[in-house]
């Protein structure tokens, strides 16, 4: 440290830099400067910081502008003041601080109407250009918007003051109406390489209650939604990647309670005392233990409350920082989840790299206080930090909002597991009925019996063979009958409870649905309806089948694996050459309603469906899917007839497994 000291510290609030000849570092005579900087002088150290600035290194440059503010000539000097807190307020946009740096403009604004430090126009329209994209980063749309009028006035640079603008148009439309361009920010995400999703927050018809039952506050809906409708659009709090930890190796122990945080919950805690030093509103996430179940309404942490009251806060001092009470609140609220993807995936986390699972963690607000359920009624979706909530089905004004915190397709007993592991124990009617079961039993032949089935199943399927030929007959009548008498066991443990959602039967139906397809399509095609439905989809009966143009009236809770599977009749038939006016009636239904099951769980339009779904569905220049349903093409068929014709198995489909649905 060439002669200098080591000051170690929990939060480093109120540390300063003293230049040496400060009055108050006279004290400290005979002891060496902490850096060899302080032999140069203020103009020296600020074109370190420039350089520095220009090769990319912002935080070198913010210390090296620190350093020259501290300067007896610099501190008694207007005109050099306002220079160094423009330059540092730019160096701490580049770390993304942008509470430091609207400080720093604050600051710099300071010295602009005194007379001894007159601004140029540049000088002027660089604090304001600064200033509002600091008032972006804090989501300070208002006050952006009055900054860029600001600098219009000064900047001779229109291009990006009108790309600034229409950015804070999009916001505005974002946050009161609730229209997102989704295929946009994800293509914006991937060309960025950047996981941070540019987007305003929206509270749809849903609002914060006390339930009686629980006496505890819960998310209902204020009228009726329809399914699929957007409820709520909310950014994370507080987010933490791998990426912040990067190569080193720390010390995930609690000391004062000696215990062990996991990697990505420690980087959380990190990146919370920053951010609590950067903006100081973030006090409002760790406000007390048990902050999302109880206390006033009217403080829900949000980032759509009023810009007073949080430029009000930026600029409060930090005194106090609680870290057990920010780690008590990250372990009970944080959410690990994959981001939505611009191309569908159905890749599953890796079982045995448990740490892999623990990134990204986000903490949020209002959809923290979404319950727990098996059967949930709505969908979250992490479309980067964002979370996205679309109503599953069709549900009355009050209803109050469920979510599945976690995977619902394990059977009974890894899911009690994990809502003990997260402090709960779940009380849905899934759970209670799946409490009378003999749950045990249906574990060991989820996870022993047929994993094995599956792995000598998929070495048959794997061999080449011909769809209804004699070894292709044989082969299939065996395997027929051996995941059919699978299924008679499953079924037995239920006895005769969860009639209406057995997920545990999903993956042997789907192998079913393989073994069928050797011998007969028409069955394969219903013990894929059945595995569907064992997940709680509900299918739709005849006449509303032809009034509508699709397959099911309600989808269950799922991800991009669903719709895939709603795609195998279109992705499997379609190679069918040539394809009959009943093949394209057929796969036109199934192709519809995977649109629909996607624009339930994840919105978007027909063009963003094709996008995503593009390796599953034909080419638009076959045109096998009639996407309109209208009077025409009702006479092509009704969807329910599987066409007459050989179907090639596609293998890949059923390698995945439970993990897939």
């Amino acid at each position: 440290m060439r002669g200098g000291y080591v000051i170690i510290v929990d939060v480093p609030t109120d540390i300063q830099e003293l230049h040496r000849s400060h009055p108050l570092a006279q004290i400290f005579k005979g002891v060496a400067p902490a850096a060899p900087i302080h032999e140069l002088t203020w103009e020296e150290v600020k074109d370190l910081g420039n350089k520095a600035l220009k090769a990319k290194n912002p935080i070198i440059a913010a210390k090296h502008y620190t350093t020259a503010l501290r300067y007896p000539e610099v501190t008694s000097n207007p005109s050099r003041q306002l220079t160094l807190y423009l330059n540092r307020a730019q160096a701490h946009l580049d770390q993304k601080l942008y509470g430091t740096a609207y400080r720093d403009c604050v600051h710099a604004e300071r010295f602009v109407c005194d007379p001894d430090a007159p601004a140029t126009y540049a000088q002027l329209a660089k604090l304001y250009w600064r200033m509002a994209n600091a008032a972006y980063g804090l989501r300070l749309w208002s006050t952006a918007e009055r900054l860029l009028d600001k600098c219009h006035v000064y900047s001779e640079v229109l291009e990006p003051l009108t790309a600034m603008k229409a950015k804070l148009e999009t916001r505005k439309i974002e946050r009161q109406y609730g229209h997102y361009n989704w295929t946009s920010i994800l293509q914006d995400v991937q060309r960025t390489n950047a996981p941070c999703i540019d987007a305003a927050d929206y509270q749809g018809p849903v609002d914060v209650r006390i339930i009686p039952k629980r006496n505890a506050r819960g998310l209902v809906s204020t009228r009726a939604v329809r399914a699929g409708e957007l409820l709520l659009v909310s950014k994370s709090l507080l987010t933490s990647y791998s990426g912040d930890a990067g190569n080193a190796i720390t010390p995930c122990i609690d000391h004062l309670n000696e215990d062990y945080i996991k990697p990505s919950s420690y980087s959380a805690i990190s990146r919370a005392v920053h951010q609590y030093l950067d903006d100081p509103f973030t006090a409002q996430i760790f406000s007390s233990r048990n902050y999302y179940e109880y206390g006033d309404l009217s403080i829900l942490p949000t980032w759509q409350c009023t810009e007073s009251k949080r430029l009000e806060e930026l600029f409060k001092p930090v005194s106090d920082i609680d870290l057990r009470r920010i780690g008590n609140v990250i372990r009970d609220f944080k959410v690990h989840d994959s981001p939505v993807s611009l191309k569908a995936t159905v890749i599953p986390r890796s079982r045995t790299n448990e740490e892999s699972k623990e990134w990204p963690l986000m903490v949020f607000g209002m959809p923290s206080v979404i319950v727990h359920s098996c059967r949930p009624n709505v969908s979250m979706k992490l479309w980067g930090d964002v979370a996205v909530v679309r109503a599953l089905y069709n549900m009355p004004k009050g209803t109050e909002l469920c979510s599945n915190k976690f995977d619902y397709s394990l059977t009974y007993t890894p899911r009690s597991e994990v809502a003990f592991e997260k402090g709960f124990k779940c009380s849905c009617s899934l759970c209670l009925s799946d409490a009378k079961t003999e749950y045990d039993l249906r574990f060991r032949l989820v996870e022993e019996v047929v994993p094995k089935l599956k792995a000598d199943f998929h070495t048959v399927l794997s061999a080449k063979m011909d769809t209804f030929t004699p070894s292709a007959w044989n082969k299939g009548k065996e395997w027929v009958k051996v995941w059919m008498q699978m299924e008679r066991k499953l079924m037995s443990t239920y006895a005769d409870s969860n009639k209406w959602m057995r997920s545990d039967l999903e993956e042997t139906r789907k192998m079913l649905m393989a073994a069928w397809l050797l011998l007969d399509r028409r069955k394969a095609i219903q013990a894929m309806k059945d595995a569907l439905e064992a997940n709680g989809c509900v299918w739709s009966s005849a006449e509303e089948r032809i009034s509508h143009g699709r397959l099911l009236e309600r989808v269950c809770a799922g991800d991009d694996s669903l719709v895939k599977d709603l795609l195998y009749p279109v992705k499997s038939f379609s190679r069918i050459k040539p394809v009959s006016t009943e093949t394209r009636a057929f796969i036109s239904f199934w192709a519809r309603t995977a649109f629909w099951a996607h624009q339930i769980l994840f919105g978007g339009d027909l063009a963003f469906f094709k996008y995503r779904f593009s390796s599953e569905l034909p080419t638009e220049q076959e045109g096998l899917i009639y996407w309109e349903y209208n009077e025409e093409t009702k006479k092509y068929g009704n969807g329910i007839d599987v066409p007459a014709n050989n179907a090639p198995i596609d293998i890949k489909f059923f390698q995945v497994g439970k993990q897939q649905i």
